[in-house]
């Protein structure tokens, strides 16, 4: 058995399903404590728009 923590459309037990399939079994929605989420990594089609522009991207270590 695999634990997936999903977050996004896949806090969607739904969603969750259309990604996943059968596979998905005990469906539940957690917390998880001391965690953040950084917006680090753009999509490509991003740069390509001209939504993301790479000499301003702020590297994180």
């Amino acid at each position: 058995m695999v634990t997936i923590v999903g977050f996004g459309s896949l806090l969607s037990e739904a969603s969750a399903r259309s990604t996943f399939g059968d596979g998905v079994r005990n469906f539940r929605l957690a917390r998880v404590l001391d965690y953040r989420r950084v917006f680090a990594h753009p999509a490509s089609i991003f740069f390509q728009r001209g939504i993301a522009n790479l000499q301003t991207k702020v590297q994180y270590k």
